[in-house]
């Protein structure tokens, strides 16, 4: 495990970015991690856990995959991807979104 770290932090130090990583054996249950204390934004990493909670309130019967939503103003936020281009108004369904 110490070879591994040593090759992924090596290759994070050559990236000049500004990374985290973790990982964990799941057969021997052993864990790396580089920089694993430090905060990182969730960016797309949200959308899972946002996607799972859709489809188990769709399966409860909450509402319908393909049912319409109106788009609005208030649903536009910085760092929303193509959500900063559709006009207010649009009705894109739930599978879109």
């Amino acid at each position: 495990m110490a070879d591994a770290l040593q090759k992924i932090t090596a290759l994070i130090g050559a990236s000049g970015l500004d990374v985290g990583f973790a990982a964990i054996s799941v057969e021997r249950g052993a864990a790396i991690d580089v920089n694993g204390g430090a905060l990182f934004p969730t960016a797309s990493t949200f959308k899972v856990p946002v996607m799972v909670e859709v489809y188990a309130q769709a399966r409860q019967g909450r509402f319908k995959i393909p049912d319409r939503l109106q788009f609005e103003e208030r649903f536009r936020v910085i760092g929303s991807g193509v959500m900063q281009t559709l006009a207010a108004g649009l009705n894109p369904t739930i599978r879109d979104l």
